[in-house]
């Protein structure tokens, strides 16, 4: 089994350099990244533009699958130091802050807003808006355009601070 570690080591060891370099190559005004990120996915980080923003720290490790999105005017800030699991899934549209030297453990959803209203009526129209924007509409009219929908998020500040572990 040695060989089968050694080779999965220089393999991971590959994909981090190949990300940090496009990362380096092609970078993104809403994403600052500190020094030695270990990344795993150029997908990781998401912002809606022109506002979001994403601050991660030095020495960040970030497993598969990972996805850390701010959105409108989220703003993101990831301490020194910290390292996320697989799959783990970071959501901000007001502000997510975590401190250093905190570790995430695979498949943890952190989201500083309720992805859905709370009120029946709100998620009827949420729900009709996101069908009126698939393709195609059978059995509608051509030309007729969806009612203007713009949910309204309750959103609150997530701070974790240094040294957590979250599982």
């Amino acid at each position: 089994t040695r060989p089968f570690m050694l080779l999965e080591y220089a393999g991971k060891s590959v994909l981090f350099t190949l990300i940090w370099l496009l990362w380096k190559v092609f970078p993104r005004r809403w994403l600052k990244i500190g020094k030695n990120p270990h990344i795993a996915s150029i997908t990781c980080f998401r912002a809606e533009k022109p506002w979001a923003r994403i601050e991660i720290g030095d020495d960040f490790t970030a497993y598969k699958c990972c996805r850390i999105t701010a959105w409108g005017r989220g703003r993101i800030k990831i301490g020194d130091g910290c390292s996320f699991g697989s799959r783990t899934i970071i959501d901000a549209r007001e502000c997510v802050e975590i401190g250093n030297h905190v570790l995430i453990s695979w498949e943890v959803f952190m989201s500083d807003f309720e992805g859905h209203p709370i009120d029946p009526t709100e998620r009827v129209r949420e729900m009709e808006h996101s069908k009126a924007m698939l393709w195609p509409q059978f059995g509608k009219r051509k030309g007729t355009k969806p009612e203007f929908y713009e949910p309204a998020f309750k959103c609150k500040p997530i701070v974790i601070e240094d040294d957590v572990w979250i599982c």
